[in-house]
């Protein structure tokens, strides 16, 4: 009985493999918090400031402007797409890029961070 079925079985249970599966967002929860969300992940608050900067992302002086629009975090990077990546991004796409994590990371990581 060394097989998963058997060990099953034995333990009168079906065993289940924690597989992260990525939860969906609380778009709700993080409306209005993305500056601050973003600053927690390392983005500096001068990246923050709804004026052309330098990308967080791939450099450069101006190319980059965080909108925030609709308080969802949205930012847009005229050189990112030469880097392969997206143009325009919301606060969870900028996280997951900038942190080098996936979504499912990220999630519950702001999760966490807004409590």
């Amino acid at each position: 009985m060394g097989t998963k079925r058997g060990l099953q079985e034995k333990m009168g249970k079906k065993l289940t493999k924690d597989t992260n599966k990525q939860k969906s967002l609380d778009w709700d929860l993080t409306r209005g918090h993305w500056t601050s969300i973003l600053s927690s992940a390392g983005i500096s608050p001068l990246y923050l400031t709804k004026k052309g900067t330098p990308c967080p992302l791939c450099g450069g002086t101006d190319r980059f402007m965080y909108d925030d629009k609709n308080g969802t975090g949205s930012s847009f990077c005229r050189k990112c797409p030469e880097h392969g990546n997206p143009d325009a991004k919301n606060g969870l796409e900028l996280y997951c890029l900038y942190k080098n994590v996936n979504k499912a990371e990220a999630i519950k990581e702001i999760t966490d961070f807004l409590g």
